[in-house]
């Protein structure tokens, strides 16, 4: 089938944390990830009937208001495998906070302070095909598990990369540091050449000047003699 109409945007302020599709009761929503699944069912309260897909790499992929289960916690499945069916009717005991039939699909990771939940938008502009998968099912071209999703989708990802470029920046100034210190020494030291130079000229001209006053004085003093 193809996406279904958006209904409401990631949006924390008001407490929305994926993002919301208008889909008929008893749709079949697919995982676009490989990973163990959990569950959880809050009755009238948050997302209901909540099933969750744990990827290797620390991302999360949920989707809330389900009518129905097709899986088990603990349970590994692989991206294209049928997580349950949409709910969300304000008759269903399990249906979560909603006013009308919609599933509600997020993705987060597991921080020290908690689950850092990501806009949806960005992972599928980054993974076009997820979107499509979780409502029609079949592999998805990408995986969850490749280091690409992983340096996008993990809030500190990128802090990595920032310490190599900073290492790379440091060693590069550390090699213009060692040049400039190099070339300043070769200027002192031929500096100080010329300066040698200049001093062994000084004492030749002095001592050209000593002769000079002892071939004068000599027959001065032979003749006092």
């Amino acid at each position: 089938m193809s996406v279904p109409k958006v209904t409401q945007t990631f949006d924390q302020s008001i407490g929305e944390y994926g993002q919301d599709y208008a889909v008929p009761v008893g749709t079949p929503i697919y995982s676009p990830v490989s990973g163990t699944v959990s569950t959880e069912d809050l009755g009238k309260q948050a997302w209901g009937k909540r099933a969750f897909v744990h990827a290797k790499d620390g991302l999360s992929f949920a989707v809330g208001h389900l009518s129905k289960f097709a899986v088990a916690a603990g349970q590994q499945i692989k991206a294209g495998d049928l997580l349950g069916y949409s709910g969300g009717a304000p008759s269903d005991p399990s249906s979560g906070n909603t006013t009308g039939p919609h599933v509600e699909t997020q993705f987060f990771s597991m921080t020290a302070k908690g689950a850092q939940y990501q806009d949806p938008r960005s992972v599928f502009q980054q993974f076009a095909d997820w979107e499509q998968r979780i409502f029609s099912g079949g592999a998805s071209t990408t995986t969850a598990n490749s280091a690409s999703s992983s340096s996008i989708l993990d809030p500190l990802a990128g802090v990595a990369g920032a310490i190599t470029g900073a290492t790379s920046s440091i060693q590069k100034a550390a090699t213009r540091a060692a040049w400039f210190g190099f070339g300043l020494a070769v200027f002192v030291i031929g500096l100080f050449l010329i300066f040698a130079g200049d001093l062994e000229k000084l004492e030749d001209a002095a001592l050209d000047q000593v002769h000079k006053v002892e071939e004068v004085a000599a027959p001065v003093a032979e003749a006092a003699a």
